[in-house]
């Protein structure tokens, strides 16, 4: 489980806040997983984290699929973002992305970035006030780290495009189904939450396996993420993917 300590401040500030109010949050959730033991609250606030995370690639993937690209639309698409963010990388002043790539920030920033430290705090102030939190250095940090980030995820996505098997196609050319879709995706990132929890924590609950608390866990986080997807799911579409993600 990834420190705290290890994230933007921005991250950790949201995560945090969203952490500390997670059984207020995610009640059903909560109660789902502490099955028959309770689980130690860091655990609860990376369950929260977890669903954050899973939340926001469904959302992408959604939007992706709504688009309708073609395999190797997708996998250009991932390319043309990491070379992008590389060039920004380059103009800003650091030629190598794999420098930043395990968090090692500058000690200063060079020329001319260091001379727009002033007005982006000028700025920062005039749109957020008493909202801003950090220094101007810190933002530009983390925006560099994050443009290493962004740089490698881009990379590892259109790998994972160019690999994907063909699962169908609709017609010469058309557009081809590959992998895990959205939903499938969002329910399989839920079950690797409560395998990981009931491996460190044993005591807490069954192993996982289809049945009563599994169930209870998924249910209950899909209504966290996207109350929609709870009612339209049913058991049988969840043990589906159940079996997929268990053969995976």
């Amino acid at each position: 489980m990834a420190s705290n300590k290890q994230m933007s401040p921005q991250l950790r500030a949201q995560f945090e806040w969203l952490s500390k109010a997670a059984p207020q949050h995610f009640p059903r959730v909560i109660r789902a997983i502490e099955y028959k033991s309770p689980i130690p609250q860091e655990e609860l606030d990376w369950i929260a984290q977890q669903l954050l995370v899973a939340a926001a690639i469904y959302d992408v993937r959604t939007a992706m699929e709504a688009a309708g690209l073609r395999p190797a639309q997708e996998r250009r698409w991932f390319e043309n973002v990491a070379t992008l963010a590389g060039r920004l990388l380059k103009r800003l002043g650091y030629e190598d992305a794999v420098s930043l790539a395990k968090g090692s920030l500058p000690r200063g920033l060079p020329s001319p970035l260091g001379f727009l430290l002033p007005p982006m705090q000028e700025v920062a102030v005039e749109r957020r006030g008493d909202a801003v939190t950090m220094d101007a250095l810190m933002r530009v940090k983390t925006l560099l780290l994050l443009l290493s980030d962004l740089i490698e995820a881009a990379r590892r996505a259109a790998k994972r495009s160019a690999e994907a098997p063909g699962q169908s196609s609709r017609a010469r050319g058309g557009v081809r189904r590959r992998g895990l879709t959205a939903i499938g995706e969002l329910i399989h990132a839920i079950f690797k939450i409560y395998a990981d929890i009931r491996e460190r924590y044993p005591e807490s609950g069954p192993k996982p396996k289809f049945g009563g608390p599994m169930l209870r866990f998924v249910k209950a986080s899909l209504v966290v993420i996207d109350p929609s997807l709870a009612r339209k799911i049913s058991e049988v579409a969840i043990r589906g993917h159940f079996e997929s993600w268990r053969r995976r």
